[in-house]
């Protein structure tokens, strides 16, 4: 919109199959939001895309944002080139933020009873119990007695303390229903830190396909453990749900962290 400004360019890249990262703005901002696209397929690669996108187009009277968008790649491959250079792993670090910029995944609140779910992947929250161990709670118990013992045999091997900011996946050998259940610690009730948790349920997730679900238990507070969720996931599940005891203003919760956790990246 200034002359005096640099120069703008846009970028649309398909990182994978239903993630895609667009970027607006000064090329330096573009070419951090790209450089993690280079990496997985190559800067050679990613450059000979834009190139090819650009010839096929140019010809055509019509092909005006294709051409934008073939040259914002080029140009912000080429500077993302000389960012590398000039700030290695820093840049790329921040950069990856700026691909979890995809379009989140779909959240609901389902009053569906975890035991009775059938998706892929289940997150229990767990306190620890007065053995020092994690306690799998009323819940627990109902899904262990699904997935015939598997989560209580999986406790009882690995002695999982359930303290804060600790997280295990149990993988299960069903070929439909839930196949993997992640556990979050969440150390004695009345000392939980919601949004930690949320932060422990990304990484695992991000690397899993299918529906998922977030077993709420009671003293859960939604936003702050959606904030933390939204916030470092990258990829991942395209619908999360959130089962069992949600509180009431869940949804308004539901809402103000999706909002907050998308002001950040504006």
């Amino acid at each position: 919109r200034s002359a005096a400004r640099a120069p703008f360019a846009t970028a649309m890249v398909v990182a994978e199959p239903g993630n895609v990262c667009i970027a607006a703005g000064h090329l330096p901002s573009v070419a951090r939001s790209i450089m993690p696209v280079m990496a997985r397929i190559g800067q050679a690669s990613f450059l000979s895309s834009a190139v090819t996108l650009l010839t096929a187009v140019a010809s055509k009277p019509s092909s005006a944002p294709a051409v934008a968008v073939g040259f914002g790649l080029l140009s912000g491959a080429c500077a993302a080139a000389g960012q590398r250079s000039r700030h290695g792993r820093s840049a790329n670090r921040g950069a990856a933020r700026l691909v979890a910029l995809r379009a989140g995944p779909q959240i609901e609140l389902t009053p569906t009873r975890a035991d009775l779910w059938a998706g892929q992947t289940l997150v229990l929250f767990l306190r620890v119990g007065d053995n020092g161990l994690a306690d799998m709670g009323r819940i627990g118990k109902l899904v262990d007695k699904e997935v015939g013992g598997a989560l209580k045999a999986h406790l009882e091997t690995t002695k999982f303390t359930a303290a804060a900011g600790t997280s295990e996946t149990v993988s299960l050998a069903a070929k439909r229903g839930v196949q993997n259940i992640v556990l979050v610690g969440l150390s004695a009730e009345g000392g939980e830190d919601w949004r930690t948790a949320g932060t422990k349920v990304a990484a695992p997730l991000s690397g899993m396909e299918g529906s998922a679900a977030l077993v709420c238990i009671d003293g859960v507070k939604v936003q702050e453990l959606l904030e933390g969720l939204l916030s470092n996931l990258s990829g991942g599940p395209t619908k999360i749900e959130l089962l069992g005891a949600y509180p009431a203003g869940s949804n308004a919760a539901l809402e103000q962290a999706q909002a907050n956790v998308a002001s950040k990246w504006r």
